[in-house]
């Protein structure tokens, strides 16, 4: 991430990966949003995670 000159990243949409995914952005201090079923209430804590962004489509897309 450091040496692509990454402006952010955007998914994964696995809770697992997207995990991973928030800790680096911290570490790189670069913009993570993530998608899909990543519903973790840990991603809204700004202190450890101040990169992190999570989106959600409406209920209505899921059926």
């Amino acid at each position: 991430m450091k040496h692509l000159r990454v402006d952010m990243v955007l998914g994964p949409p696995c809770p697992q990966a997207a995990r991973m995914m928030a800790h680096l952005s911290t570490i790189y201090s670069i913009p993570w949003i993530g998608w899909g079923f990543v519903t973790s209430a840990d991603f809204a804590l700004v202190a450890k995670y101040p990169y992190a962004t999570t989106i959600i489509a409406p209920s209505r897309t899921f059926v």
